[in-house]
């Protein structure tokens, strides 16, 4: 299994596309276990949802890319709060349905690749409080870091959140939310 992200900045208004990227992203250890419940036929466990790590700094210390298939949201959360980062995370559902293709050897598969795709807009809540610790509301200005396939599901009352993949959004520099535009995302997962 790989991941392949890509995305730009966009005015929902005009349609003006600016600053284009792709990147490989991280497939963490939750997504096979994620995979397993999907094919056991528990559809909760579907990646449903992206979360945009975002702050205003322009150089936090999440930096670098994820390297680690060891993500969690409890861990998230001590990133997030570290005075060094002071982040949070928008999440937003999906916003078409998912597209299937071929990526590869057409004579072996049929639909071996599937591409969700939202875009900082349509968020519908953040993964944590806008206060300290973390960051406000997402507002023009602030940098986006990174972005996650989460799998949202309700525990009892609660609502929880397991990271699918992450993927640091930097290509030369870190895409700034303006008056206007918004981030989208095309997140491809190919099976071989």
């Amino acid at each position: 299994m790989r991941g392949k992200v890509s995305g730009y900045m966009f005015n929902p208004i005009t349609g003006e596309q600016r600053d284009r990227f792709t990147i490989h992203n991280v497939i963490t250890y939750a997504a096979a276990d994620s995979l397993a419940k999907l094919i056991g036929g528990d559809i909760n466990y579907a990646p449903k949802y992206m979360g945009f790590i975002y702050g205003a700094g322009a150089a936090p210390t999440i930096v670098d890319p994820p390297t680690s298939r060891v993500q969690t949201w409890d861990g998230l959360s001590d990133e997030l709060a570290d005075a060094g980062v002071t982040g949070n995370i928008a999440v937003a559902p999906m916003t078409t349905q998912p597209g299937y293709a071929v990526d590869g050897d057409t004579a072996r598969y049929e639909h071996n690749s599937v591409t969700m795709v939202s875009h900082t807009g349509s968020r519908q809540e953040y993964g944590f409080a806008t206060a300290a610790p973390y960051a406000t509301a997402l507002v023009d200005g602030f940098y986006l870091y990174q972005a996650m396939l989460l799998v949202r599901r309700v525990v009892g009352s609660n609502i929880v959140y397991s990271p699918f993949a992450r993927v640091t959004l930097k290509d030369g520099s870190f895409p700034q939310k303006t008056a206007g535009y918004e981030l989208a995302v095309f997140w491809s997962i190919s099976l071989f």
